[in-house]
């Protein structure tokens, strides 16, 4: 991410990371890049049609993540049912 990613930084920008091409051929690591979120998809390393969300600081608040339904209590509070 390099000079972008430090950029957005300093205006308190959160960074998102889509390495699908990348992952599973390269080592791809999140805290390296410098990413708030960070996106797979199992099929393009021949995986199941699945994908799977990485989120800095999820446990202490530090990157915000927000419901997009809310109610329920499942998934500490990020899904509803």
């Amino acid at each position: 991410m390099g000079t972008v990613g430090y950029e957005l930084s300093s205006h308190n920008l959160n960074k998102m990371c889509f390495p699908f091409q990348a992952f599973g051929k390269i080592p791809v690591d999140a805290e390296a890049l410098g990413v708030d979120y960070l996106t797979i998809a199992g099929h393009k390393f021949y995986g199941p049609r699945v994908g799977a969300l990485y989120v800095r600081g999820l446990e202490d608040k530090t990157t915000p993540m927000y419901p997009l339904v809310l109610g329920g209590g499942q998934e500490r509070g990020f899904r509803s049912g």
